[in-house]
């Protein structure tokens, strides 16, 4: 969901969607207790959690928006 704020762990694709502190919070892979601690700090501070909702869902529109991928195929398509 757009807006949303997430605390995942850092494999894969995800770095590539959550900017750690900047949209959301990434952990090491494993690292439940870390995982744990980030998704309590979100809970307790709401004015964190806005901020970093409203910067989740301006990233996602940006970078993963519909404008975004028909930029992407164009460019693939003038090669």
């Amino acid at each position: 969901d757009l807006g949303k704020v997430y605390e995942l762990p850092n494999l894969g694709g995800v770095p590539e969607v959550i900017v750690d502190g900047g949209t959301g919070a990434l952990a090491d892979a494993g690292d439940a207790e870390g995982l744990a601690a980030a998704a309590a700090a979100m809970l307790d501070d709401a004015e964190r959690w806005t901020s970093l909702s409203t910067a989740a869902r301006a990233r996602a529109c940006d970078c993963f928006g519909l404008g975004s991928a028909v930029d992407l195929y164009e460019a693939c398509y003038r090669r």
